[in-house]
């Protein structure tokens, strides 16, 4: 089952990343997180947005130019 909510340790390990660049990720305001309740959560639907984010972008790299 998948959580609801990842720490921001967790979060950075999804990507292979730690939990600084997740708490950077936060606080530059590219990431929606729980905050008030202790440790900060973020939510799984980010990752699934983040992904999203990551796949529209891959549709457009390479479309002006082309590897011959």
């Amino acid at each position: 089952m998948k959580p609801k909510a990842y720490t921001a340790d967790q979060f950075g390990k999804v990507f292979g990343k730690n939990g600084a660049w997740t708490r950077r990720m936060v606080n530059s305001g590219k990431l929606k997180a729980i905050r008030g309740w202790g440790e900060m959560m973020i939510p799984s639907s980010e990752i699934d947005r983040m992904m999203e984010s990551a796949a529209s972008n891959l549709d457009t790299v390479g479309k002006e130019d082309s590897i011959v």
